[in-house]
């Protein structure tokens, strides 16, 4: 194994940053039986407090960056990565390039990148709007946006499906790559710290875009993680084998076969629409809509449990939460 790579993925390790959880639902709907928290590799929980100021939270992931040999070597190999694609790119005549990063924790990677690289940085917010930052995170006038907007390289913290970088299940086109051609980017190309291989990649590669990673949560991966401890028993470790060989095929199985009780939570009405409602109304309308519309009794479950916890309607929460 690349002892580079191992190097990047030690801090990860090390500050708690993967662990095997209960069945949940991620970001885009799916089931998850572990959580990897790339933000960990800081060595800080500070950068929770600059949720909404990028500048500030590029400022501290820079000061880490200057101080924390391994986060540093994390920083430079992404950043090495992805010089030699500016290094033959020309736009216009002109080599003007930035690097991309969407709130909240991309940040952490992306901003030290285009410090590393010497080059602009454009925020992106998760409401669409942008903010155009010069190498040592302050802020750049609107004036000077132009010249941040010829060739650009995104770099996220962490690839699921990737959804977060391009979506068009609900029929319109959503995501960090949208966002940047509607500034007129030429934005084809993506590095991010951590890529947990459930399609994200193929499912930007059908974009046009080129998508890669530091860290892949690939079958080896949970190898090392069995042999380091920190997947502590025989039984997580097959399951996490298991999932990393199929993780679509994992979730299918778990709900046939244990039913769908562990994701009720997820449309509890009361409950935070962007961190638990908006999860649960993806699992249930696009994450597996091959799986539901084959096995509608599943689908019947879900309704009749969601109704007696909640004493609503799924169909009715889904478009309560969906306007």
């Amino acid at each position: 194994m690349d002892k580079d790579i191992l190097r990047a993925e030690a801090p990860l390790v090390a500050n708690n940053g993967f662990n095997m959880v209960t069945p949940r639902l991620g970001a885009g709907g799916h089931i998850l039986i572990y959580f990897a928290n790339s933000e960990k590799v800081l060595g800080t929980d500070e950068w929770s407090k600059y949720k909404n100021d990028p500048a500030g939270m590029i400022k501290l992931a820079i000061e880490v960056y200057k101080n924390n040999p391994d986060f540093a070597h994390i920083i430079d190999m992404m950043a090495d990565r992805i010089k030699p694609v500016f290094d033959t790119a020309k736009v216009g005549g002109e080599n003007r390039f930035s690097i991309s990063g969407g709130q909240t924790r991309d940040w952490i990677f992306s901003g030290p990148v285009a410090k590393r690289l010497n080059i602009p940085h454009i925020t992106i917010f998760k409401d669409g709007s942008t903010e155009y930052l010069i190498p040592g995170a302050e802020r750049a006038g609107t004036d000077e946006a132009p010249k941040f907007r010829r060739f650009n390289y995104h770099v996220p913290d962490l690839v699921t499906i990737g959804s977060s970088s391009y979506d068009d299940r609900a029929g319109k086109k959503t995501g960090w790559f949208p966002t940047l051609w509607n500034l007129n980017c030429k934005a084809n190309h993506q590095m991010a710290y951590f890529d947990r291989l459930q399609g994200g990649r193929q499912n930007l590669a059908k974009q046009g875009i080129d998508a890669h990673a530091l860290i892949y949560a690939d079958e080896a991966f949970m190898d090392r993680r069995f042999e380091d401890g920190t997947i502590k028993t025989r039984e997580e470790f097959e399951e996490a084998k298991k999932y990393a060989r199929d993780w679509l095929g994992y979730g299918e199985n778990m709900m046939l076969e244990q039913g769908i009780s562990d994701f009720v939570q997820f449309f509890d009405p009361k409950a935070d629409p962007e961190k638990v409602i908006s999860k649960g109304i993806k699992f249930a309308t696009v994450a597996y809509p091959d799986f539901f519309e084959n096995n509608p009794k599943v689908m019947e479950d879900l309704e009749r449990e969601v109704f007696d916890v909640y004493g609503q309607r799924l169909e009715q929460i889904i478009e309560t939460h969906s306007r």
